[in-house]
């Protein structure tokens, strides 16, 4: 679509790690005590720690949906199955502390097109 690479990942990355947060929350919250955030329950930290990114990106400007950066919904539908085909045969999927489904890689390509965040990182 022509997207800077590190574009797709800034606004891929709070779906796919919230997403990952039952597997990752450990290391999630260790992000978060890195931050300084005061909270005591790690499962709460890791969340925390996600919405100080989307609170970052929002403070630099970044997109938190692929619509935003200009990309047709027609356009993006039809290229969604060789995505999640693509992102399921990644490497990157395949390291991930918790691998996506293709029906759950679809859902998590669908909420970053709308920009549909969790509610917990809605700020």
């Amino acid at each position: 679509f022509g997207v800077p690479h590190g574009v797709v990942c800034a606004v891929l990355l709070p779906y796919t790690l919230a997403f990952s947060l039952g597997a990752a929350t450990t290391r999630l919250a260790e992000m978060g005590r890195a931050l300084g955030l005061p909270v005591e329950n790690e499962r709460e930290r890791a969340w925390a720690f996600l919405r100080e990114y989307v609170a970052l990106q929002r403070t630099v400007d970044l997109p938190s949906a692929f619509k935003d950066v200009g990309i047709a919904e027609a356009a993006y539908r039809a290229q969604l199955e060789p995505m999640i085909e693509a992102a399921q045969d990644s490497g990157s999927t395949r390291l991930s502390p918790k691998i996506p489904s293709v029906d759950e890689t679809r859902g998590l390509f669908l909420r970053a097109y709308y920009g549909q965040l969790p509610e917990a990182l809605v700020l």
